[in-house]
């Protein structure tokens, strides 16, 4: 079996996040207490880099790795920064989500971007 793509962990991601997308946490429990491990079992809700972490839990994926790097290039580049590497990128993209009046629909539209620019896995 062969590692799950940059495009599997966004669309797993984007599965994790419709209905249930929160913000300045990387995950949430049920009552709402903010969680550091989105792959901890009583996680409900997701910031977008909380269910990529939690997609690439569940896929056995390093977020260190080729793919969680890809992924996160994918989303980087989705926002609109095409500065080369990843150095900073994680807070980047948490600092985009957190902004006051940020949506649920704006976040699904950038993962839908990345999702499109890693296409399908072969």
């Amino acid at each position: 079996m062969s590692a799950p793509s940059p495009h599997t962990l966004l669309v797993h991601a984007r599965a994790l996040l419709v209905g249930r997308w929160t913000t300045h946490a990387p995950a949430r429990n049920a009552a709402g207490t903010p969680l550091v491990l989105p792959a901890a079992p009583d996680a409900a809700t997701f910031s977008l880099l909380g269910a990529v972490r939690r997609a690439a839990a569940r896929e056995e994926v390093d977020m260190d790795s080729r793919t969680g790097l890809a992924a996160v290039k994918a989303l980087r580049s989705a926002l609109g920064n095409t500065q080369r590497g990843v150095d900073g990128a994680h807070r980047e993209i948490a600092d985009w989500c957190d902004v006051d009046g940020r949506t649920e629909a704006q976040v699904l539209e950038v993962l839908d971007r990345a999702i499109a620019a890693t296409g399908r896995p072969q």
